[in-house]
């Protein structure tokens, strides 16, 4: 790898402005980010990180939400301002400047038109990379180093530099790491046509780093294994007991169920409890339903250390998938279309406010108010699921039959195989439909039909 050369480009032009399009687009990204951090800087962190983090510095952390997780929200120092506006802060810098590394060439370039959709992909792409959750940290992280090896492309250098943030992005969840393998061999692979092997040996390496640092983190730092995967394998066995048609594989899935469960009576009643959208209604008591509103959860966690309980777990599992699979495949099939649709929906943040607007509210209040505001549109298109799967793919099917050259780039058909390999993952892995589990793919794609329409525009 030659490094020798000089830098592609002077630190200084960075910042020089050419144009009304590129002062609008530094705009767009300044206050895309400001009503963010305006809007979230009086709320509380996202529960998630907060229970990783608080497990991570308890006297015996565990792995549950992962380990490299727990490290990193440990590590948020509280210095004027507490940890997760710290981080609120980092992941606001991150994503906004990984965005216009991506596209400030591009937006300076671009018709009025593209010009349109880049703000409004920035907009949104800002909103979800400021969100307090692994996810968020993930789009954060994601779009810095994509945007440091735009910025380098063609120097080595900068692919190094760029890797490690993908790299960070991915161990919040390693276990997608692999799905970047396609995006992976496309950078390490650029310029080595004669190459191949090396460059696809090299980027499978480079997708299992984030497993090897999880690993390294839960080893060095003496975290207990939780046995996250039981979340899976708890919702595979409730769905295959209660949606199955095959008595036989009810049975086997209940006895498994019953061997942890936390209440006999509940246990009885566990349809009654479970709901296919997610794993966690198993593990907590039902107080808005009635019926079963005085009963315990019906099914206990397997605690750290219980190896033998985990390992029966998971042969009930295995033999539940192996002896019909047909049920499994059913099931999985069902979740994929909660995956594809993105099926939970957030409530907007702005009906939150609507007693925040008295006479005597104050300049922040109003300063808050006007930030949520200029969120909801984001927001609104969370909740219609149009930043979803789904609607990408039907997107990208009219962009097939309108503008078909755009689909002769390597870098859209890449990105397109690498998000169809993160929905099939994540469809296997099913606990939950989140509709934040699929949002990094759904930017990615975009993100390189951009780059393709702007380079097609300009060539033109």
């Amino acid at each position: 790898m030659d490094t020798s050369r000089k830098f592609p480009f002077k630190v200084q032009s960075l910042f020089q402005s050419s144009g009304l399009k590129a002062l609008a687009f530094r705009a767009i990204l300044i206050i895309g980010t400001l009503s963010n951090l305006v809007s979230v800087w009086s709320l509380n962190s996202g529960e998630d990180i907060t229970t990783s983090r608080l497990d991570y510095l308890s006297s015996n952390p565990t792995n549950f939400l992962g380990s490299f997780a727990g490290l990193f929200y440990a590590s948020m120092p509280e210095i004027w301002v507490t940890w997760w506006q710290f981080l609120l802060i980092l992941q606001g810098f991150l994503v906004s400047a990984g965005l216009f590394l991506l596209l400030r060439s591009t937006a300076k370039l671009a018709n009025n038109k593209l010009f349109l959709f880049i703000s409004i992909f920035c907009f949104i792409t800002i909103s979800l990379g400021m969100a307090l959750t692994r996810d968020g940290a993930m789009i954060a992280f994601a779009f810095f180093g994509f945007g440091i090896i735009k910025l380098g492309e063609g120097f080595g250098l900068a692919r190094i530099l760029g890797l490690i943030p993908v790299l960070i992005s991915l161990s919040f969840r390693p276990w997608l790491g692999v799905c970047l393998i396609p995006i992976l061999f496309l950078i390490v692979g650029r310029g080595r046509t004669n190459k191949r092997v090396f460059s696809s040996l090299m980027s499978l390496c480079l997708s299992l780093v984030p497993v090897g640092i999880e690993s390294s983190v839960t080893i060095t730092q003496g975290i207990s294994d939780a046995f996250p995967q039981q979340t899976v394998m708890l919702h595979d066995l409730a769905s295959s007991y209660c949606l199955s048609t095959n008595q036989k594989t009810r049975d086997t899935a209940f006895s498994e169920l019953e061997r942890i469960s936390a209440d006999e009576k509940s246990l009885l009643l566990l349809c009654e409890f479970y709901k296919p959208s997610t794993w966690q209604n198993l593990i907590v008591p039902n107080e808005r339903d009635a019926r079963i509103s005085g009963l315990k959860a019906p099914i206990e966690l397997i605690q750290q250390g219980d190896k033998r309980k985990y390992e029966s777990l998971q042969r009930s599992w295995i033999k539940v998938i192996k002896d019909d699979p047909s049920t499994y495949l059913q099931n999985h099939l069902f979740f994929l279309t909660q995956v594809l649709i993105s099926g939970e929906s957030q409530p907007l943040r702005i009906r939150e406010l609507k007693n925040s607007t008295t006479h005597g509210a104050s300049f922040l209040e109003l300063l808050k108010i006007l930030s949520v505001a200029i969120q909801t549109p984001v927001e609104i298109l969370v909740r219609l699921h149009i930043l979803s799967p789904l609607v990408t793919i039907f997107g990208l099917l009219f962009l097939y039959v309108r503008r078909r050259e755009l689909f002769q780039s390597s870098n859209v058909k890449i990105t397109i195989v690498s998000s169809a390999l993160w929905l099939f993952i994540t469809t296997i892995g099913y606990v939950s439909d989140n509709g934040r589990y699929t949002y990094l793919p759904v930017l990615l794609i975009w993100a390189s039909v951009i780059a393709q329409t702007a380079e097609k525009s300009t060539r033109a």
